[in-house]
């Protein structure tokens, strides 16, 4: 079940989108690419803390990091280019794991308004992450093969499924076990039609 400060973010989040993004699955998609954006970051600021080195936005991809994103100084067209440039360009991030290169693969930003951007990317600098597991070395993978194929999935238990489910986030892990349910008779029901494999 969500709590309150959870259930306000994503519904701040979604209200944000809805004038420029009317479709509430593509909503989840957008808050779900952000969110992993700033995972990752938070991965590697995680790693740095403890005398290691960043893994995600290093090199060419440093500039696309979240604390660029969220600079003061930084105007929103600038933050717009720099965000959507990032997305699109992270399936070629050397550092990222299939997992990761799979889900933005076909990653996009579907608006080109920089206060839309603005807020939105505010709310989820709100999330906290408390631990942060390695992606799972071993995902489970769909009949034909894809993993983590679409987003939009999100709800039948695919992309969850592929995710890293312990603890990953409050946000995250909240979203996780509210959909429980569902996900739950949607992969039986799959199963039966022989879209999943056990």
């Amino acid at each position: 079940m969500l709590d309150t400060d959870t259930k306000r973010r994503i519904d701040t989040a979604r209200d944000i989108l809805v004038g420029k993004v009317p479709d509430p699955k593509s909503q989840v998609e957008q808050i779900t690419i952000a969110l992993i954006y700033k995972f990752m970051d938070d991965m590697d600021a995680e790693s740095e803390e403890l005398g290691g080195k960043r893994k995600f936005f290093t090199k060419e991809f440093a500039r696309y990091g979240w604390a660029q994103l969220m600079n003061p100084r930084m105007g929103g067209h600038e933050m717009l280019g720099l965000y959507a440039e990032g997305i699109t360009r992270m399936p070629e991030n050397p550092g990222i794991p299939p997992l990761f290169r799979d889900i933005f693969k076909n990653a996009y930003l579907p608006y080109r308004d920089p206060e839309t951007l603005k807020a939105f990317l505010k709310i989820i600098d709100e999330f906290t992450y408390d631990h942060i597991p390695p992606p799972h070395p071993h995902p489970p993978r769909l009949a034909d093969g894809g993993v983590g194929r679409s987003l939009r999935s999100h709800f039948d238990g695919t992309f969850w499924n592929c995710a890293p489910p312990k603890r990953l986030c409050r946000g995250w892990n909240s979203c996780h076990q509210s959909s429980k349910h569902r996900r739950r008779s949607d992969q039986q029901r799959r199963r039966q039609d022989g879209v999943l494999r056990n």
